[in-house]
């Protein structure tokens, strides 16, 4: 075992006890080990749990996302389960919230909707690997509001691979202000737009992408302080999804009432059932670009995604999510 003595250097400080304190520089010499510093054989296994998401989307936005899932990193794959649940979605008021209020023009699903579902499964072959030496910063110790780190020369791990996946669930579709066309069951058309407009969308969709990532696995041992790790993966994805699912449920829309003019009550609407799925332009496409960051021991795991789901022409179908989760560390050194 190599032991080297580093000048440990104060990079950052995250609490400030005394606004008025100026920061200070410190320095200390400090003996330790360097066991590792190649992340070249770098594997990880996590459990992510819920701890707090959100969506936002002109479609149907979330407060409050529940997600879990699974993945594994090793040099050459990514595989990752994850299944995700709006509790707290549909922030806009849902069409059957205004039913005491029928004068007004409206179309919703004819049926009541449940909180939106998400199923995915990943995979990435990493086809090409490049090594880079860089300084990586290890944290060691906190003293006061100040937080010490050590630079350890390392090679890190960059690898592109490509992805393949499937996704399958359903969601609110706010349709608000769009044109959209409706069909009775006797084949009429007419083209509806109301500031109250929803369905529910059902859809399975293939994802072909390609995924940039970053490996970092750093450990030393301290005497004072013992050991200290920097590791973690650090993934950039973006994704083709072709819609081999994008089915609309039929809809209920108000219309005048024939027998009755030029009366502004209840009795002067009533609600008739229309389809929408194959009277309007679906886009069969869409993308999904995603940063996800999973250190290896820090308890928990971010990402940031920008979407744009295949749904129908005419509607603004971006998406942008992301949160924090929980993540539990399975393969342990």
């Amino acid at each position: 075992m190599i032991k080297i003595t580093l000048l440990l250097v104060f990079l950052a400080s995250i609490f400030t006890v005394d606004a008025q304190k100026k920061d200070k520089n410190y320095s200390k010499t400090i003996e330790l080990e360097v066991l590792n510093n190649s992340a070249k054989k770098m594997q990880m296994l996590y459990l992510h749990l819920p701890l707090w998401e959100l969506t936002g989307s002109t479609i149907n936005s979330s407060l409050y996302d529940v997600n879990a899932g699974l993945y594994y990193f090793n040099p050459k794959f990514h595989l990752s389960a994850n299944f995700k649940y709006g509790l707290g979605d549909k922030i806009a008021p849902e069409t059957f919230e205004d039913l005491d209020y029928t004068y007004n023009s409206m179309m919703m699903s004819v049926y009541k909707p449940g909180k939106a579902t998400d199923f995915t499964l990943r995979g990435t072959y990493n086809f090409f690997e490049d090594r880079v030496k860089e300084d990586e910063p290890v944290f060691i110790h906190k003293s006061s509001d100040t937080l010490y780190y050590v630079n350890i020369p390392a090679e890190k791990c960059i690898r592109y691979g490509f992805n393949i996946g499937y996704s399958k669930g359903f969601t609110w579709f706010n349709m608000n202000n769009r044109d959209i066309v409706l069909k009775d069951l006797a084949g009429k058309e007419r083209t509806f737009n109301s500031s109250s407009m929803s369905s529910i969308q059902t859809y399975q969709f293939l994802r072909l992408g390609v995924t940039y990532s970053k490996a970092i696995d750093v450990s030393v041992k301290t005497k004072k302080y013992g050991k200290k790790v920097s590791q973690s993966i650090n993934t950039y994805s973006f994704d083709v999804l072709w819609a081999l699912q994008n089915d609309f449920d039929d809809v209920y829309a108000t219309v005048p009432n024939p027998s009755i003019n030029n009366v502004s009550s209840d009795n002067n609407i009533y609600f008739s059932k229309y389809s929408i799925n194959e009277s309007n332009k679906k886009l069969p496409f869409g993308f999904d670009a995603t940063y996800r960051r999973s250190p290896r021991d820090a308890y928990f795991s971010y990402y940031v995604s920008l979407k744009y789901t295949p749904g129908f022409v005419n509607t603004i179908n971006f998406m942008v999510s992301g949160g924090f989760n929980i993540a539990i560390n399975v393969l342990k050194k």
